[in-house]
C-alpha cells in the first residue's frame, strides 16, 4: 500500500496485508487498550456496542476496501471472495461490502460481486493438502 508504511513480517513496507487482516485488527485492538488475548474476536463481537470496537472494524474495513479497489482496477473480477476467519466473519463481511457498494466503478468495469468463502481459517490448510495430493503436477 505505501513504501513508507509499516514494516511487515514479509520484509517489505506498507502491503495491504499489514493494514487490512486478522493481524492487523488484533495489533490496532491492543494499541487501543483492548487486552492481549482474542482482542480481534472480542472487536468483532462487541462492535455493534462499542464504539471504539465499531471504528476499528471500520478503519480495518476501509483498508481491505483500498487494496480491493486496486486489486479490481488490474484484474476487474466478476467475483471476489473473502477467506480466513476475519474475511468470513459476518461483521467484518458487512463492513467491507458496506463500503465497497458505496465506491465508484469507472466503466467499463463493472462491480465484482462480493462473497465470503465456505472454509474460513481452515482455506490455507485445504488448498496444501490438495495441492499435496497424489496425481497433482
Amino acid at each position: 500500500m505505501s513504501p513508507g508504511g509499516e514494516p511487515c513480517s514479509c520484509g517489505s513496507r506498507g502491503c495491504w496485508e499489514r493494514y487490512s487482516s486478522g493481524s492487523a485488527l488484533r495489533r490496532a485492538a491492543r494499541d487501543r487498550g483492548f487486552g492481549r488475548e482474542d482482542t480481534s474476536h472480542r472487536v468483532l463481537a462487541t462492535h455493534a456496542d462499542d464504539p471504539v470496537a465499531r471504528d476499528l472494524l471500520d478503519t480495518v474495513a476501509a483498508h481491505f476496501v483500498d487494496g480491493l479497489e486496486v486489486v479490481s482496477a488490474v484484474l476487474d473480477p466478476s467475483t471476489v471472495v473473502l477467506g480466513g476467519g476475519l474475511g468470513t466473519d459476518p461483521a467484518f463481511f458487512d463492513a467491507v461490502h458496506t463500503r465497497y457498494a458505496r465506491q465508484a466503478i469507472t466503466p467499463p468495469r463493472s462491480r465484482p460481486q462480493l462473497t465470503r468463502g465456505r472454509l474460513g481459517n481452515l482455506a490455507g490448510a485445504v488448498g496444501a493438502a490438495d495441492l499435496a495430493a497424489p496425481g497433482r503436477t
